[in-house]
């Protein structure tokens, strides 16, 4: 039988090992609740040995190890890692939302393979590269995209509430599921 600590180093391997940061007790605990909500799990910020998030985890893990999606059935949660790599301390690496997952997934069984671009940003990642200060990638919220979609197919699937789409290519390069929009009219805006 293992000890506590030993399961506690058990399941903080299983994290680090989908990109999650736990080198504090306060990391550890906020990793918990990201992975919780990223699963569609109540976000506790607590696991029990034996509990839906310890097997679920353990699950990604194993996954992970294989080489295969991690996430969800077709995405990995390093598609979704804040792209300063922990170079800011406040930087949580990941926190997406389970329904922008839900919705990355529909979006490609209607059109095929998707590409992530960016995902999570943290505060300070989003401010060094002139982020909007209230993006929704802040909130895990947002994707940008591989540009393949065109903004007539994007909205006639109804998936996001909000839509950016490249000027010059006609392609959609932004999803995000925010709060308070609709999947029915979305935000839209254009990317020059």
């Amino acid at each position: 039988m293992s000890t506590k600590a030993q399961r506690i180093a058990r399941r903080k391997v299983a994290l680090q090992r989908l990109g999650f940061r736990v080198n504090t007790k306060t990391r550890y605990r906020q990793a918990i609740r990201d992975f919780q909500r990223s699963q569609g799990l109540t976000p506790s910020g607590w696991i029990r040995s034996g509990s839906r998030t310890e097997k679920v985890l353990f699950g990604c893990e194993a996954r992970n190890k294989a080489g295969k999606p991690d996430l969800s059935t077709h995405f990995r949660y390093s598609e979704f890692l804040c792209k300063c790599g922990g170079r800011y301390a406040s930087c949580r690496r990941i926190w997406v939302k389970r329904s922008l997952v839900r919705r990355l997934e529909q979006l490609r069984k209607e059109t095929g393979p998707v590409q992530i671009v960016s995902g999570c940003r943290c505060d300070a990642y989003n401010a060094s590269i002139g982020g909007a200060s209230l993006s929704q990638h802040r909130k895990g919220r947002a994707a940008d995209l591989g540009q393949t979609v065109t903004l007539s197919k994007m909205r006639s699937l109804k998936l996001f509430s909000g839509i950016g789409t490249s000027r010059s290519s006609g392609k959609v390069a932004h999803v995000d599921v925010r709060l308070g929009g609709s999947r029915w009219t979305p935000t839209l805006w254009y990317y020059t």
